[in-house]
C-alpha cells in the first residue's frame, strides 16, 4: 500500500508519540526528533516513487549459499576402560558424564 500524501511531523505530534511511548523528552530532543522523523518520512516518500513492478521479491539481499563442511561424527578418544578420555579432566563424573551442581 502506498501513501499518496506526505505526513508532516510537527513538535506536537512528536510529543504525543513520546507520551504514548512513556518517554520524557526535553525541548531540544523534541526538536531533534521532529527533524529526524521528517527526514525519514521524506526518504520513504522518495522510495515510494520507485517503479518496482518487475522486481522479484527477496527474502535476503545477499545470497546465502552455505560453505560449511558436512558434520562428521567421530568417536571420542577413550581410556583403557573404554570411557571417554575427556572425563579424566573432570573433578567428578556421574553416569559416564560430567557431574555438575544442581540448579534448582
Amino acid at each position: 500500500m502506498y501513501l499518496n500524501y506526505m505526513v508532516n511531523v510537527n513538535e506536537k505530534l512528536t510529543q504525543q508519540v513520546a507520551h504514548l511511548a512513556r518517554l520524557e523528552l526535553s525541548q531540544q530532543e523534541v526538536e531533534l526528533f521532529t527533524n529526524q522523523l521528517n527526514q525519514v518520512l521524506q526518504y520513504v516518500q522518495k522510495l515510494q516513487e520507485l517503479d518496482v513492478k518487475n522486481v522479484e521479491p527477496m527474502v535476503h539481499p545477499v545470497s546465502l549459499d552455505s560453505y560449511l563442511r558436512e558434520d562428521i561424527i567421530q568417536k571420542p578418544l577413550e581410556d583403557s576402560e573404554g570411557h571417554p578420555l575427556i572425563l579424566s579432566s573432570a573433578p567428578e563424573t556421574l553416569f559416564e558424564g560430567f557431574k555438575v551442581p544442581p540448579i534448582l
